[in-house]
């Protein structure tokens, strides 16, 4: 696209621009009656509410409703909240108090003691505990469950029993070789000193419990078989951990989450009728209305423009013809400050200046005329109009013959007048010719032996 391309395109546009503004009385009189149709419509219907009473008492019923479920709706979201802030709570006293969590699961110290059990042939076969095939290791398997039990409830690892079972049956555990008559015992903790001390535990309560075991099951002797304190990495312990950062992070994402429900849940809008209130939506429609009319009228007046090429200003003439334009006489309307103002962006005269106008106009054309006493007016406005240009310019032009005509593409009379009149001043008015027309009726201006002097352009009523 070239300078020229770019340049034309800038007028056009600015052309549009002063075009819509110069038809602001209509486009604000589209509005207004948009704005008053749209009021109507919304007013009639709201205020005829006002005295149903059938709908008046369903509003009513909707706005308990809405209530109602705000209320259910926030009260079970409290309590879920309540809920997991109870769990988490848990949780945090469960890792703070277990000693299961002071053991690093990579650096576990374990003390291990393995006993012999002699198991002497009077044995009964229906003993106490007929748990398998050798009832004192099933039994002593018992003790030592009942002693991690007991030295949590005493309150060895803390002030919750629940945490204290958990972390008993975990630091201290039973294995028996029944094979071998072995029972295998064994005591983690952090640190060699813990584990050595939940391991005294366990010794003395399978000291305390031999004799009892001796009489209700069977004579047998229990020998220390080995001791051996070593540290390691425990998989079990590992898994507890993990499970519970995991159940502990899925506790806090669903904690966000009812939080957010209940910070967003809001206190439904209850819907009311009063005089007051449907003023302010007629207004709001209105307003509505006032909008769209005023922005379909500007969309009505730019496809105008576009498809009907109206004459906008004295520079499309001079720009598409060879013809000067001789004055450009205002309209006698009386026009407001803001008109005038608009005419004079747009090359146009003011009101005040038209009979300034029709004098500079009448000299314009002696000058032209030369010799030539005969002049016909002719052009594609109202033939009422040029002939009233004409009785404007015969008290300056007495010497000349003026003839008012009409559009020579409609009018035959004025084509016979063009073959016997020298001279032709073609009168157009701004904001109502079209470009097509204009060029249609100089073609046959062309086409006689009449000479075109120039245009007067007047300006729109």
């Amino acid at each position: 696209m070239n300078d020229n391309e770019v340049r034309n395109k800038e007028i056009n546009l600015l052309d549009l621009f002063w075009y819509l503004l110069s038809r602001w009385r209509r486009i604000l009189l589209s509005a207004m009656i948009a704005a008053f149709l749209f009021g109507a419509f919304t007013a009639i219907p709201s205020f005829s509410r006002l005295h149903n009473a059938e709908y008046l008492a369903s509003l009513q019923a909707t706005n308990e409703k809405k209530l109602q479920d705000y209320e259910e709706e926030k009260a079970h979201l409290e309590e879920r909240l309540a809920l997991i802030e109870e769990e988490l709570g848990y949780l945090e006293n469960y890792a703070e108090n277990s000693p299961l969590f002071r053991i690093s699961p990579n650096n576990v110290y374990v003390c291990e003691q393995v006993y012999y059990i002699d198991v002497e042939s009077s044995l009964l076969s229906d003993g106490l505990f007929p748990l398998d095939s050798s009832p004192v290791c099933s039994a002593y398997h018992y003790v030592i469950l009942e002693t991690a039990s007991s030295f949590a409830l005493e309150g060895q690892f803390g002030d919750d029993p629940y945490v204290d079972m958990d972390a008993g049956e975990s630091l201290l555990t039973v294995f028996t070789d029944e094979t071998n008559n072995l029972l295998i015992v064994r005591a983690i903790g952090a640190s060699n000193q813990e584990a050595e001390a939940v391991m005294a535990t366990a010794a003395e309560a399978i000291a305390d419990h031999h004799d009892i075991i001796s009489k209700t099951i069977g004579k047998h002797t229990l020998t220390l078989f080995s001791s051996n304190q070593y540290h390691t990495l425990s998989k079990s312990l590992m898994d507890l951990h993990n499970e519970y950062t995991k159940n502990y992070e899925a506790q806090i994402k669903e904690y966000n989450t009812v939080k957010g429900e209940l910070d967003a849940l809001e206190k439904p809008v209850l819907s009311f009728l009063s005089v007051r209130l449907e003023a302010k939506r007629t207004i709001k429609y209105a307003l509505v209305g006032c909008a769209i009319g005023g922005i379909l009228s500007l969309l009505f007046y730019a496809v105008r423009f576009a498809v009907l090429a109206e004459l906008a200003n004295p520079k499309d003439l001079t720009d598409s013809s060879s013809f000067d334009v001789l004055c450009v006489i205002p309209t006698k309307a009386k026009r407001i400050r803001f008109d005038q103002w608009i005419d004079r962006h747009r090359g146009l005269e003011s009101a005040d200046r038209r009979e300034e106008c029709i004098k500079y106009s009448a000299a314009t054309i002696r000058q032209l005329a030369g010799d030539t006493r005969s002049l016909l007016f002719v052009g594609t406005v109202d033939s009422e109009r040029i002939a009233l240009l004409c009785e404007e310019l015969k008290p300056l032009l007495t010497e000349f013959c003026l003839n008012a005509g009409s559009d020579p593409s409609t009018d035959a009379d004025t084509v016979i007048a063009l073959n016997h009149t020298p001279a032709v001043i073609v009168v157009e008015e701004i904001g109502k010719s079209r470009h097509a027309d204009i060029s249609r009726e100089l073609h046959l201006i062309s086409r006689s032996p009449a000479k075109v002097l120039g245009f007067l352009l007047i300006g729109k009523e």
